[in-house]
């Protein structure tokens, strides 16, 4: 099975080279690979710094690259239905309207720059392919960004530890306009061959968790694409829950009862997601909501241009 792996890993190299030159004329100086990631425990919260469990999968982008010595950022992938795109690696523009896939490359490549203050980064010819399923919750667009801050990386002669790299890109993958946390960059860096792995946030940190010899995992792809960046249904959900980390929980889990001896407060139909259970004439802690921009007639505004939620709770 090793022999048959290794084979088949070469022939894929060889062949994105052969595309490569077919495209840029020249050869490829070196590869870059980011693996996609399967989430065993923790959905939703490591974006409010908890831990998750994920292991990574053989699904992956891999990145054929050449410096260049001109001023010139010659994207391509060997998916036709994603079009080539060229741009001047001193003036990087990322579109959050319209998150196309060589914007997740940009992410990777303005981290980079921004991290080092490079005043004239190399210019590049890659060439892109991908084998995880877009939009399909296995980190497709993580593993691009990551692939892409590594290939930039490499082609301007500097260095960062794996979690230096894990940590850069997910600060880089919000250039795109998503707040998302660092589970999917964490283990697209850190992974090992037969472990999932205990990540933990401040600071960023990595366990081992031993997967039993023999067992299968089996992933199934329901077809139906969400991208994350192409909408608000995911920043509002992080807003949501980091709102829901920072309440007092300081509660017995009977008052979720109905009682008149407390009152609760919810969202309007249709709900958006929290509820709190506060005693009579008790107040919401002002630092328990640092990230709310304001208090107006009865709404709460979320930062990040997401729609207010309307609360009948004070605040104090």
């Amino acid at each position: 099975f090793v022999q048959k792996r290794r084979k088949v890993c070469i022939g894929r190299l060889l062949k994105l080279k052969k595309m490569f030159v077919s495209k840029f004329q020249s050869t490829p100086k070196f590869y870059a690979r980011a693996p996609g990631r399967v989430n065993l425990i923790g959905e939703h919260i490591d974006y409010c710094g908890y831990s998750v469990l994920p292991m990574a999968i053989e699904q992956d982008i891999l990145i054929a690259a050449e410096p260049l010595s001109t001023s010139v950022l010659h994207l391509a992938n060997t998916n036709p239905s994603y079009v080539d795109f060229s741009t001047n690696p001193n003036n990087i523009e990322i579109n959050q309207t319209k998150p196309l896939w060589h914007n997740y490359f940009l992410c990777g490549f303005k981290g980079i720059e921004d991290h080092f203050n490079l005043d004239n980064p190399s210019g590049m010819n890659c060439l892109v392919e991908g084998t995880i399923p877009a939009s399909s919750g296995l980190s497709s667009s993580s593993a691009l960004v990551c692939c892409a801050g590594l290939v930039t990386l490499l082609a301007n002669g500097k260095t960062l530890s794996k979690v230096e790299l894990a940590e850069l890109c997910t600060k880089s993958e919000r250039y795109i306009g998503t707040e998302g946390g660092g589970m999917d960059q964490s283990i697209c860096f850190l992974a090992e061959k037969g472990t999932a792995k205990l990540i933990e946030f401040n600071p960023l940190r990595a366990t081992d968790v031993r997967l039993p010899r023999g067992v299968t995992f089996v992933i199934a792809n329901s077809c139906v694409e969400m991208n994350k960046a192409a909408t608000s249904h995911y920043n509002i959900r992080v807003m949501e829950c980091r709102l829901a980390t920072k309440v007092p929980y300081g509660f017995h889990q009977d008052l979720m009862k109905p009682s008149s001896k407390y009152v609760l407060a919810t969202t309007p139909s249709p709900p958006t997601s929290c509820c709190f259970i506060l005693a009579p004439g008790q107040v919401l802690p002002q630092r328990a909501c640092f990230f709310l921009q304001g208090l107006d007639s009865g709404h709460i505004h979320m930062t990040n241009g997401i729609r207010p939620l309307r609360c009948a709770i004070p605040f104090g």
